[in-house]
């Protein structure tokens, strides 16, 4: 991935989080962003504890890149999600007012 995709990507799962739509998952949901790294994003997001709608992102992955496993994803896209993750939870973070 490169900076533009990353940041494309981070901006999109962030408004994602807050308001989920399959449907623009599902139609590319990001200019420039391939659908295999959407996919691999999806699957890293269904996989965690903290960002929740796991079965919604699991679907929308496989409707994506049908049959693709993360670590075939990964490889195939070079999505770095030891760093996405950390900055995407650091934006939600900075998105929500704390009370």
């Amino acid at each position: 991935m490169n900076r533009d995709e990353d940041m494309a990507l981070l901006e999109f799962c962030a408004v994602q989080h807050e308001r989920f739509e399959a449907a623009a998952w599902a139609a590319g949901g990001i200019a420039g962003v391939p659908p295999d790294t959407l996919a691999a994003a999806a699957l890293f997001l269904a996989d965690t504890t903290w960002y929740g709608l796991s079965g919604e992102l699991s679907r929308v992955a496989e409707s994506l890149s049908p049959g693709a496993s993360f670590p075939v994803l990964v490889r195939r896209t070079r999505f770095d999600f030891a760093r996405f993750g950390p900055m995407l939870q650091m934006r939600l973070r900075h998105a929500c007012p704390l009370s």
